[in-house]
């Protein structure tokens, strides 16, 4: 269940590339969750240019499944044009 608006932040840095954050303010986090999140930041044009995609969730991360789901994903942005830049974690 969505709490709140659930922004994407751009962030610049110093060395003019950018980050791409998302935050996620639901109460539990499911798989699905997971991979729908980061089909919507690779559909973007800044995807592509992004030096990193940090997706900041305010729910536990502890379930196996959501774990698997976002190792699954990184596994996958490692095979293509985004290779070890995706971070999840609970902020």
């Amino acid at each position: 269940m969505t709490l709140a608006v659930e922004p994407t932040i751009l962030v610049r840095l110093i060395d003019g590339t950018f980050e791409v954050w998302q935050t996620k303010r639901h109460r539990a986090f499911k798989p699905s969750d997971v991979r729908a999140a980061i089909r919507l930041f690779l559909k973007h044009k800044w995807a592509s240019q992004a030096k990193r995609f940090l997706l900041a969730v305010a729910c536990e991360l502890d379930a196996t499944a959501v774990v698997d789901a976002i190792e699954s994903a990184v596994i996958s942005c490692a095979n293509t044009r985004f290779p070890s830049r995706l971070l999840v974690g609970r902020n």
